[in-house]
């Protein structure tokens, strides 16, 4: 299957990468957001010298996933996977599953080696940026044509 380069896009999350929020990525259902994130901005981190265990990805929809939607487990799980002082790339999809997901993205936050980039249900990440306005720069995916699998960013901060 041919991949679909998406390198407007891909742009954008480059340029935000060093900016010091979180970046959340939201939009319709089916509308390529995890696949932008967990393919191509990967891809994309792991061709530029970061290695793939300073990658984290998550997938709180996926079952084997089930015991990350707790804090506490999340929480463990993501500092078991920073050994070193380089930087890491939190890369979490349906943010929404997670419980108090504002705390440990606020907790994820102080650690000064980390990028945290999410992908979750619109009025969860509107609670995102309210909570943590100061930290949070928000990519709004709308879903142009579905048979094209194009997009489009309407990038907004707070």
């Amino acid at each position: 299957m041919k991949r679909i380069e998406r390198q407007k896009y891909l742009d954008e999350l480059i340029s935000l990468k060093e900016n010091g929020m979180i970046k959340v990525i939201t939009g319709m259902r089916r509308c390529g957001k995890s696949y932008l994130l967990f393919e191509i901005f990967s891809s994309y981190l792991e061709s530029n010298g970061v290695e793939s265990n300073h990658i984290i990805k998550i997938d709180l929809e996926d079952y084997k996933n089930k015991s990350l939607r707790n804090p506490d487990n999340i929480y463990e799980y993501v500092e078991s996977r920073i050994v070193d002082n380089d930087t890491y790339y939190i890369l979490l999809d349906e943010v929404q599953m997670l419980d108090d997901f504002v705390d440990v993205l606020n907790g994820f936050l102080k650690k000064q080696n980390v990028k945290i980039l999410i992908i979750g249900l619109k009025i969860f990440c509107i609670m995102i940026i309210h909570i943590c306005c100061n930290h949070v720069y928000s990519l709004r995916c709308f879903f142009q044509h579905r048979f094209r699998n194009t997009f489009l960013f309407k990038v907004f901060s707070r």
